[in-house]
C-alpha cells in the first residue's frame, strides 16, 4: 500500500513503473516504430533515386537496383509496422492487467471503515478509468506522437546531407517557435492567425496598419499580440506602440 502512495502526485513515474515491468517489449515496439518510420522516409528518397536512374539513362542494372530499393523500404515498412503492433496488442493490455491488479490489490488492503462513504462500484469505475487512460496513452504516444516527431528528425537529417543551410534555417525556425510557446506574452489577448504562412501580416498590409491598428486596440485593448509571418509573434511587437501612450 505504501508503495502505491509514494506516487500520488507523480502520474508519470507512476506510469513509467508500469513500462519498466515489461521494459523488453516496450522497447522492442519502439525500435520496430523507429525502424518503420525510417524506411517510410527513405521510401521518398528511394523514389528519387528510382526516377534519377530512369531520367538519367542509367543501365538496367542500375535502374533494377533502384526499385529493388523502393521494394525492399515498403515491404519493411509494412512488416515493421505489423510487428510493432503485434507486440503492443499484448504489451499494452498487460501494462492495463498490471496496473488494475496493483490498484484492487491497494484497495483490497483498507480496513471496513474505508468502504463506508465510498461506494465500492464507484472506486471499481475510477481503476477502470485509470487503466483505459493509461492504455490511451500509450497508443497515441506510440502511433499518433512518436512517428511523425522521429519522420521530422530523420527528413532533417536526410536535408542536411544536401543544404546545411536550410538545416540551419529549420532549427532557427523551430527555435523561435519553442520561444513563443514559451513566452508570457503568448496570453495577451490578440487576433487569431489567420495563416500559418503569413500570420496577421496580410490584414495589415490590406487595411492598412492605422486601420488594423484601430480595430484591434478597440477589441483587444491597447497591449495586445499579432502573429507575424510563418505565425511567428515577436515579442518586440508585442505591445502595440500605441499602448505605450
Amino acid at each position: 500500500m505504501e508503495i502505491l502512495c509514494s506516487y500520488a502526485n507523480c502520474p508519470i513515474a507512476f506510469i513509467a513503473r508500469y513500462i519498466r515491468r515489461r521494459s523488453l517489449s516496450h522497447a522492442t515496439i519502439m525500435v520496430f516504430v523507429l525502424a518503420a518510420v525510417g524506411c517510410s522516409v527513405g521510401t521518398q528518397y528511394a523514389v528519387k533515386f528510382l526516377v534519377d536512374a530512369l531520367a538519367g539513362g542509367a543501365s538496367s542494372s542500375g535502374v533494377w537496383g533502384a526499385f529493388i530499393v523502393l521494394v525492399s523500404l515498403i515491404a519493411a515498412d509494412n512488416l515493421l509496422w505489423r510487428i510493432a503492433s503485434w507486440i503492443a496488442s499484448f504489451a499494452f493490455v498487460a501494462v492495463s492487467g498490471d496496473l488494475r491488479r496493483d490498484l484492487f490489490r491497494h484497495l483490497t488492503g483498507h480496513a471496513p471503515s474505508y468502504f463506508t462513504d465510498r461506494m465500492p462500484g464507484m472506486l471499481t469505475s475510477r481503476i477502470t478509468a485509470t487503466s483505459n487512460a493509461v492504455y490511451t496513452v500509450e497508443n497515441m504516444w506510440v502511433w499518433n506522437v512518436l512517428p511523425p516527431c522521429a519522420a521530422t528528425v530523420t527528413a532533417i537529417v536526410f536535408v542536411s546531407t544536401v543544404t546545411v543551410t536550410l538545416v540551419d534555417f529549420l532549427f532557427t525556425f523551430a527555435r523561435y517557435q519553442i520561444h513563443n510557446l514559451r513566452s508570457p506574452l503568448r496570453n495577451l489577448p490578440g487576433p487569431p492567425s489567420q495563416s500559418l504562412l503569413h500570420g496577421n501580416t496580410k490584414e495589415i498590409f490590406e487595411k492598412g496598419y492605422t486601420v488594423a491598428w484601430d480595430e484591434w486596440m478597440s477589441t483587444y485593448g491597447k497591449t495586445f499580440r499579432f502573429s507575424g509571418i510563418f505565425d511567428v509573434r515577436p515579442s518586440s511587437l508585442a505591445a502595440c506602440a500605441f499602448g505605450l501612450e
